[in-house]
């Protein structure tokens, strides 16, 4: 028994040094708007417009070509289109509802002129075409990502008979331009849509460095979410060859504080916000890591004061007491 109270005084005595503790001295900085520039590196591919191979996109039949072998071919001319077998059938089966209900409505509406249709058997004429329409216009935007298109132009050569069965990535057409080398390199939607044609790149490979520009930024994600990116560049690469390629974007303005104020606190990002005396955690996301700056997310705005200086150890609740003469490194 008395073990039992002895550790109960024990405990009450901590817990009132706890409550009267001296408040632990640290340096604030504050949270600022400030413009960050996108920056990525990923791994890029040397290509040359003297002769590209186009594969298939997914597995399905080579549709009817659309040029004759050794045609010439404009940049963006449709040059192959790679159809799935299910969706080519429902494709003739929309087409021919289309016909159907554009035919039926075509006589509800004569009939309705001359006074034997009602008004309600023409409306449900209507609605049926416009669903007809919206179903094949479905089915040709999904048709549509079998279209093969020439990056430039040149000369077309078919490396299979229309009416083949392709696999994804099966090659498919051969097109031979008028020469010209760029990179290509697959960057997350997330960073792509940051980013837009002219903006810097800068390439290493073999030990050698050179400037270039991104030209054309991919229209959709493919797979894995990520989306092709195209740099010019005068290097002294050849086609096929690796190289790393560092794509920097334009400004961005957001929410910014120190680089030391963010401490990582059981695997989330926190930032520690002054409240009168206390220190109070808010867990932040990290939009951007700079050499002094860090760029983040979060229930902050442009003037809440954070601790810069004694974050790394600092604990939600404790009271803190403000030195100026700390320095909030960065």
């Amino acid at each position: 028994m008395n073990t039992i109270v002895w550790f109960a005084l024990l405990a009450g005595m901590l817990a009132v040094r706890g409550a009267f503790a001296a408040p632990l001295p640290v340096g604030t900085g504050t949270v600022v708007m400030r413009s960050y520039q996108p920056r990525i590196t990923v791994l890029a591919r040397g290509r040359s417009m003297d002769r590209v191979v186009m594969d298939a996109p997914f597995a399905g039949v080579m549709a009817p070509l659309p040029l004759p072998p050794g045609g010439a071919a404009a940049r963006g001319t449709v040059i192959a289109r790679v159809l799935p077998l299910r969706l080519a059938g429902q494709a003739r089966a929309a087409a021919a509802d289309v016909r159907s209900a554009s035919r039926a409505f075509d006589q509800e509406q004569v009939l309705a002129r001359t006074g034997i249709a009602t008004a309600a058997g023409l409306e449900a004429a209507r609605a049926r075409l416009l669903h007809a329409r919206a179903v094949l216009q479905g089915i040709d935007a999904r048709l549509g990502r079998g279209v093969v298109r020439a990056p430039f132009a040149g000369t077309v050569t078919y490396a299979v008979a229309a009416g083949a069965w392709v696999v994804p990535g099966r090659a498919v057409v051969r097109v031979a331009g008028s020469g010209g080398f760029y990179l290509t390199a697959d960057v997350p939607a997330s960073m792509a849509v940051l980013l837009k044609p002219g903006d810097t790149a800068a390439v290493a490979a073999r030990g050698g460095h050179w400037r270039g520009h991104l030209y054309a930024i991919g229209a959709r994600a493919g797979r894995g979410g990520l989306v092709t990116v195209y740099v010019r560049c005068r290097c002294r690469l050849l086609a096929g060859e690796f190289a790393r390629l560092t794509v920097r974007g334009a400004g961005v303005p957001g929410l910014a504080v120190a680089r030391r104020a963010v401490v990582m606190n059981a695997g989330q990002a926190v930032v520690y916000r002054v409240d009168g005396s206390l220190a109070k955690a808010v867990p932040v996301s990290i939009v951007h890591a700079g050499r002094h700056w860090t760029w983040i997310s979060g229930p902050l705005s442009a003037g809440s004061v954070v601790i810069t200086a004694g974050a790394a150890t600092m604990r939600s609740g404790t009271a803190v007491r403000v030195v100026h003469g700390i320095r909030s490194a960065r």
